[in-house]
């Protein structure tokens, strides 16, 4: 049996009336009784229905009438029309489904038939009730939403104008600070007890950490925010990763790690921002760096590829998994084994290979090795995107 629902009967002949109130009773349905249209619009107006059925001819406002005044105010109210059976009756018929009526139906009414158009006008009711309700909520859901996406950039806003000015507040002093270890290392080293020599340098160390934890921050807060600039030239990657080799082997040799560079064979030129290409390949093997054991041997290679060139760089990770890493660039804030100030490097490296269209991640070598892998679109690719 269906659920109860609410229909009124518009008919101005009792007979007719006792006939489909006994049918919709017997559904379980309760009935509500109009003799006339502006009876059926009073009822309306103070009760909820599920469904209207009305006769055509009615005095005072009749069913074709209603009928209309319902689909301007109550659109989503079904209506099923009873008609005579004559030519003219049938006319009348038709006008009433282009006015909106679910239905009609021809005197006498076919019980079945009505019964079937009753259960069906019903179903349309509650879908469309449904979907009313499914509308207001994802409204409603959305309006939230813009709220809580205009409170989260308003946060967002001021977290990268807090991260700015301590930044810059810091910076300044840690630099003062740094290069006066630097100037006292460099004219009082001979007269400086073994002591307080490595206090400061100590000193410089930890100031030098903490500037370059800032530089990434700010670098980040940069990209975020769109003020990074990037500017792309014409970039011999073999160079370039030359130079960032030479730069960084004293770090690598005070772990007894030699860095090698794969001979420059078919390799094409790429689109890049060379200082800041430099920044990531530094910041990839220094990590590289960090991660290996001492004694080891850390392996740079490119790989010409159809549309780009793949940097990969080798290394047998004692700290970390390379699936470990691979989280970071995944979008994973806590992972063990790598700190905060290596997360953020990593992170400011996907951010700049990705501003270049490009490509980072970490994969197993053959031989269980970690590797950094990146890839830059050519020159010509980079071109013609232009």
């Amino acid at each position: 049996m269906q659920q109860k629902k609410t229909i009124l009967i518009v008919d101005d002949e009792p007979k007719n009336i006792q006939i489909i109130k006994d049918l919709l009773e017997f559904e379980g349905h309760h009935v509500l009784i109009a003799e006339n249209g502006r009876e059926a619009l009073s009822l309306i107006e103070k009760t909820p229905m599920d469904l209207v059925i009305t006769d055509y001819e009615m005095p005072i406002m009749d069913g074709f009438e209603l009928l209309k005044l319902l689909s301007r105010g109550y659109s989503d109210l079904p209506v099923i029309m009873i008609t005579g059976q004559y030519r003219a009756d049938m006319d009348k018929a038709i006008a009433t489904l282009k006015e909106g009526a679910y239905d009609y139906l021809i005197k006498p009414v076919d019980l079945s038939k009505l019964r079937r158009a009753v259960t069906m006008a019903l179903h349309i009711s509650q879908t469309r009730r449904e979907s009313h309700a499914l509308t207001a909520a994802l409204s409603t859901a959305h309006a939230e939403l813009n709220k809580k996406n205009e409170k989260l950039e308003e946060l967002t806003r001021i977290n990268n104008d807090l991260l700015t000015i301590i930044s810059q507040d810091l910076e300044s002093p840690l630099t003062i600070l740094t290069g006066s270890c630097k100037l006292l290392l460099k004219e009082d080293h001979s007269n400086l007890p073994d002591k307080q020599r490595e206090l400061i340098e100590l000193i410089s160390r930890q100031g030098e950490k903490i500037l370059a934890i800032i530089n990434d921050l700010m670098d980040l807060v940069r990209i975020e925010t769109g003020h990074i600039q990037i500017n792309k030239v014409e970039t011999h990657l073999h160079g370039l990763i030359e130079k960032c080799r030479l730069n960084i082997q004293p770090v690598a040799g005070s772990k007894g790690i030699t860095i090698t560079l794969q001979p420059p064979i078919g390799i094409r030129p790429v689109y890049a921002d060379e200082a800041r290409m430099k920044q990531v390949i530094f910041n990839l093997i220094h990590q590289a760096i960090l991660f290996s054991g001492r004694n080891q041997t850390i392996r740079i290679g490119i790989i010409p590829m159809q549309d780009t060139q793949q940097v990969d760089i080798l290394f047998r990770s004692s700290m970390v998994t390379h699936a470990d890493i691979q989280k970071v660039f995944s979008g994973n804030e806590d992972v063990p084994g790598i700190d905060k100030q290596t997360r953020y490097r990593l992170n400011l490296c996907q951010e700049i290979i990705e501003l270049h269209q490009g490509k980072i991640w970490v994969e197993e070598g053959v031989e269980k090795e970690t590797i950094f892998c990146l890839q830059i679109p050519n020159l010509f690719l980079q071109q013609d995107r232009k």
